[in-house]
């Protein structure tokens, strides 16, 4: 099957947007990215949409207006970006702490938690400056930062899929598969698409 016509099956049979949630460094965006490439979705990433609105980095908006001003501006780019159709949405890490959230994304999608090993976390971010809640932490504060959500997470989720020692492409490939199985899509070789 080439690659056109596995969009055209995506849009077709894919009746849920995909719905990626989990810690920062979990690498939401990088897969959101390529999975709306696979699919021929849209992608939305929530925090990107909260700084174009804001004209600031997530990082200053967090130390100017606090996180209760972060998290009303979050969940109204939630409430919006819900009602897409065939959309691949990449939330923030903190999504899950409202309730609202997840109701407003699971009524047009389904959610999958990136799991990711605080120490995968850990060397994916010590080199970034852009994390609001994670800047200059060491891994036993991700930790317990973690420990808090995970339950969240937990309940959140339709679907788990682990990241750590993971290609994009191969976390991709294991999303996909996930809502190939449960979606009936034609039975493909994900790893094999490649957007062009």
């Amino acid at each position: 099957m080439i690659f056109d016509e596995f969009q055209g099956h995506c849009r077709q049979f894919l009746s849920h947007n995909i719905v990626l949630i989990g810690f920062s460094g979990s690498g939401k965006t990088t897969v959101g990215r390529y999975l709306a490439e696979v699919t021929g979705f849209t992608c939305y990433d929530v925090d990107h949409m909260i700084e174009q609105q804001m004209g600031q980095s997530v990082q200053v908006v967090f130390n100017r207006y606090g996180e209760a001003y972060f998290r009303d501006r979050e969940q109204e780019i939630i409430k919006q970006v819900s009602a897409a159709k065939h959309a691949v949405i990449a939330c923030g890490g903190g999504v899950v702490l409202n309730s609202v959230n997840v109701s407003n994304l699971k009524k047009g999608g389904k959610l999958v938690w990136m799991k990711t090993d605080p120490e995968t976390i850990y060397n994916r971010l010590k080199q970034e400056h852009d994390r609001p809640l994670l800047n200059g932490k060491g891994i036993e504060e991700i930790m317990s930062m973690l420990s808090k959500r995970y339950c969240l997470y937990e309940e959140a989720a339709d679907y788990e899929v682990s990241t750590d020692g993971k290609s994009v492409v191969h976390v991709g490939y294991d999303i996909l598969r996930q809502f190939i199985d449960s979606q009936m899509l034609p039975d493909i070789d994900c790893c094999s698409l490649t957007p062009h």
